[in-house]
């Protein structure tokens, strides 16, 4: 018996496309070439000399992928190393997992995590030892575990129970209200108390008056001042053409009070500007400029999804597209559907 089993060009092919079938071997194997398993794979190792497609599980100690990684199973190992992405449908477990590119699973099990582009994990991530991301990590569940975690930004979505040393922001999703009635009656009162009294002013000192207003409590008014900014600077356009823009706008209609949003200079953002965005929202393409404005994307989207004319699901597609993640089904990734 041989020591490994190799592939090379395949005597099944489907549109250029090296096929092999479900199997399981006490061998090592090495894939020359781009391949598609077409089911389970298990070996001791698995080595992709290129891309790697499994319609299925992966299970091995160790599996190292010199392309793309897409697994629509699940993913079990003792080290997972990946030169480009890895996508995986279902869950990840592995002792060690090191990805250059990034990364998607609908859940990782692991001690070590080292990824030098995006994390999103649709459910939970946890781990033992050690996260280390260049970018953004999002965990639309939350994140468990202990340890030290290193990364750009980290959001969750309903908890963060991580005993350990942070030296990440953490962006709980869940403990920041942004549409928390009580605060934004007193943001909007506040408000037309202070325009009330001013009587006529221009956009200049519109925009110093609100960010005044948000000074006075940083932990929930803080963000409102530079949306202000942000409609302004949107107010000397014909139109909204980047779907963060859309958002903002979004958010800012609910946010302000009708003598900000009806503001002679700024009225047609909320009104002609808004309107023509949510008709042609699915088509816009989403633009962020840093992790800072990503992050408070997806807290819109989240926490305002009843607002908007595009779903929930499609407007967190938009967003993780922008940094080379799709959202939505397996299949879509394989370009399968």
């Amino acid at each position: 018996m041989p020591e490994i089993v190799q592939f090379d060009t395949s005597k099944i092919t489907i549109s250029g496309k090296n096929i092999t079938e479900s199997a399981s071997y006490e061998q090592a194997i090495y894939f020359n070439e781009s391949y598609v398993v077409a089911g389970d794979i298990k070996a001791p190792k698995i080595y992709g000399s290129y891309d790697l497609v499994v319609l299925g599980d992966l299970v091995a100690d160790e599996i190292e992928v010199k392309g793309k990684l897409i697994v629509t199973g699940k993913i079990t190992a003792k080290v997972l190393t990946v030169e480009k992405s890895l996508i995986c449908g279902k869950d990840i477990s592995s002792e060690k997992i090191v990805v250059s590119g990034n990364l998607q699973a609908e859940s990782i099990y692991c001690n070590v995590l080292n990824c030098f582009g995006n994390v999103v994990v649709q459910t939970i991530a946890e781990v033992n030892e050690e996260i280390e991301t260049q970018n953004i990590f999002v965990a639309l569940e939350g994140i468990i575990g202990q340890g030290n975690i290193h990364s750009s930004k980290v959001v969750v979505g309903e908890y963060f129970e991580f005993e350990g040393r942070v030296t990440s922001q953490v962006i709980d999703l869940a403990e920041e209200d942004i549409l928390n009635k009580n605060y934004l009656d007193q943001f909007k009162n506040k408000i037309c108390s202070e325009l009330e009294k001013s009587g006529n002013m221009d956009e200049d000192h519109l925009r110093k008056l609100i960010h005044g207003i948000a000074e006075l409590d940083k932990s929930h008014w803080y963000e409102w001042a530079d949306l202000i900014d942000k409609i302004i600077d949107l107010s000397y356009e014909d139109h909204i053409q980047n779907f963060r823009d859309y958002l903002l706008v979004l958010y800012a209609h609910y946010i302000f009070p009708k003598e900000v949003t009806s503001y002679e200079t700024l009225a047609h953002v909320f009104s002609k500007m808004l309107k023509e965005a949510e008709d042609k929202c699915a088509e816009m393409n989403y633009m962020a400029q840093n992790v800072d404005e990503l992050s408070q994307s997806i807290k819109i989207i989240t926490n305002c999804a009843m607002l908007s004319a595009i779903d929930k699901r499609g407007a967190l597609d938009k967003v993780f597209q922008s940094i080379g993640i799709k959202y939505r089904t397996v299949e879509k990734f394989l370009g399968l559907d």
